[in-house]
C-alpha cells in the first residue's frame, strides 16, 4: 500500500489535485452505478411501447432532424421498426447489465451510444430528465464504475470481492458537478422569468391540466400566499442544492429538501423520469465511508442467510468467518487497492 499525502498539504493547488485525482473508495460509485442502471432499464421499458411511432420513418417524425452536433447515431443508419425496437429493447438489457456490473466499461459506452441515438433521432420528445440521464451516462463511461460490487469484480477478484478498491475520482467528481450545475442553471433560469420572481410560477404550473397527475385543490393554486411560498421555496431549495450540497454538514439536510421537492413534483406533475434521474444523482454525494458501510451491511445480511448459496457468496473470500463476529473482516472493511 502506497503512502498518500493528506489532501490539504501543499496549499490550494495540492488540494485541487486531491479533489480530482487523490484515490478514493469506489463504494459510492458502485451504488450510483447499480441504481443508474436500473433507472435506464425502467426508462427503456417505458419508451418501448412508443418506439415505432417516435423513432421510425413511419412515425411522427419521418425525416431525420437537422442536428448540428453529434449527428450520428445508430438510428441514423436504419429507420425500420425492427431497428427502433431493437435499440430501445437493447438499451433495457444494457441497463440491467450495467447495474450488475457485467462488462461495465463496454456497457457504459453502449448505454451512452443508445441514449444518444434515441435522442438524436427525435429530440422533440426528449425532456430535461432524459438529457440528464444521458449526461450521467457520458461521465460514467470514464469512471471505474465496475471496480466494486460488480460481476467484473467477482470474475477477476473473487476472493476479495467484498473489498472496495480505491481509484482516482475525477469522473465521479464530474457526475457531482453535473448535479450541482443542474440546480445552479435551473435557479438562474427561474430568476430571469417574471413568474418565478413574482412568486406566481407554481400557480400557473398547477393549472396546466395536461401535465397534472391530479387536480390541485382550488384553495391552494388560487392562493397567492401558497403560490408565493411554494415558488420561492423551490428556488431556495434548488440554490441550496447547487451550492450547499458540497458542504458535508449541510448535505443531508439539503438532499432531504431535494427529495421532498422531487416528491412534490412526482406526485403532482407527469414529467417523465426527471425526478427519478435527479434523485439518482444524489447518490454520487453519499460519503464513501457510508457507502462502504452499506456494502458491509449487505455482506453481513447475506452471511447470516439460511440459504447456503447466499451465505457462501458472502464468505467466499476465505478471509472472514461471520460466526466470529470479527468487526474488520466479517463486515467487509474497506481495503486499499493500488491499481489505477
Amino acid at each position: 500500500m502506497t503512502e498518500r499525502r493528506p489532501a490539504g498539504e501543499g496549499g490550494s493547488a495540492s488540494g485541487w489535485d486531491a479533489f480530482w485525482f487523490e484515490p478514493r473508495p469506489t463504494s459510492t460509485l458502485a451504488l450510483f452505478r447499480i441504481v443508474y442502471g436500473l433507472v435506464v432499464f425502467l426508462w427503456a421499458l417505458a419508451y418501448l411501447g412508443d418506439a415505432r411511432s417516435l423513432l421510425t420513418s413511419g412515425g411522427v417524425l419521418p425525416e431525420h432532424p437537422d442536428v448540428r452536433i453529434l449527428r450520428g447515431g445508430l438510428l441514423q443508419v436504419s429507420t425500420s421498426d425492427v431497428a427502433a425496437v431493437a435499440a430501445v429493447a437493447g438499451l433495457a438489457l444494457v441497463g440491467l447489465l450495467l447495474s450488475l456490473g457485467v462488462m461495465t466499461r463496454a456497457m457504459s459506452i453502449l448505454n451512452f451510444v443508445l441514449l444518444l441515438s434515441i435522442a438524436r433521432r427525435n429530440p422533440d420528445v426528449i425532456n430535461s430528465g432524459d438529457s440528464l440521464l444521458r449526461h450521467f451516462g457520458f461521465f460514467l463511461m470514464f469512471a471505474p464504475a465496475g471496480a466494486s460490487l460488480s460481476w467484473d469484480r467477482w470474475r477477476k477478484h473473487r476472493e476479495t470481492f467484498w473489498e472496495v478498491p480505491w481509484r482516482a475520482p475525477w469522473a465521479h467528481r464530474l457526475i457531482q458537478i453535473q448535479v450541482s450545475f443542474l440546480y445552479l442553471f435551473s435557479t438562474y433560469a427561474k430568476a430571469q422569468g417574471p413568474d418565478w420572481v413574482g412568486g406566481t410560477a407554481l400557480a400557473e404550473v398547477w393549472r396546466a391540466g395536461d401535465l397534472a397527475r391530479f387536480d390541485v385543490p382550488l384553495p391552494i393554486y388560487d392562493s397567492l400566499l401558497m403560490s408565493n411560498l411554494a415558488s420561492y421555496a423551490t428556488m431556495l431549495t434548488e440554490l441550496a442544492l447547487a451550492v450547499l450540497i458540497w458542504n458535508r454538514r449541510a448535505r443531508p439536510y439539503v438532499i432531504a429538501a431535494g427529495l421532498l421537492l422531487h416528491l412534490g413534483i412526482e406526485v403532482t406533475l407527469a414529467v417523465g423520469f426527471f425526478s427519478m434521474v435527479a434523485c439518482t444523482g444524489y447518490l454520487a454525494f453519499v460519503p464513501e465511508e457510508r457507502a462502504s458501510e452499506v456494502i458491509a451491511w449487505i455482506r453481513d445480511r447475506m452471511a447470516r442467510s439460511r440459504r447456503p448459496g447466499l451465505a457462501d457468496f458472502a464468505t467466499d473470500g476465505g478471509r472472514a468467518d461471520p460466526q466470529t463476529g470479527d468487526a474488520e473482516t466479517a463486515t467487509g472493511a474497506v481495503a486499499v487497492d493500488s491499481e489505477r
